[in-house]
């Protein structure tokens, strides 16, 4: 779900949230296509995530993500985003 607000010409908020389940172990791929307004750049904006839970034990896991933006700022001429991130997170 995303949400995004227009203040004024200059300041927007934007806020995005996701659930979902991948059991003990997993592997997801997401792909999120923003809201565009047509007259903001010459393309859309594509982002893709893949990640991997490994849990640790019951209370920690690690999940090494990698995510791709194409036409980064709805902007062919832009070069593809690549972004590694290894996470970890605690079940509480």
């Amino acid at each position: 779900m995303n949400l995004e607000w227009a203040v004024n010409k200059a300041i927007a908020l934007f806020g995005r949230y996701g659930f979902g389940n991948i059991g003990d172990r997993g592997t997801a791929i997401a792909v999120g296509q923003p809201f565009v307004e047509n007259k903001v750049g010459n393309a859309t904006q594509t982002n893709v995530e893949l990640f991997y839970r490994f849990p640790i034990s019951d209370n920690i896991s690690i999940t090494p993500d990698l995510q791709f933006i194409f036409n980064p700022n709805n902007n062919s001429a832009n070069g593809t985003i690549t972004v590694e991130t290894p996470q970890g997170d605690g079940n509480r």
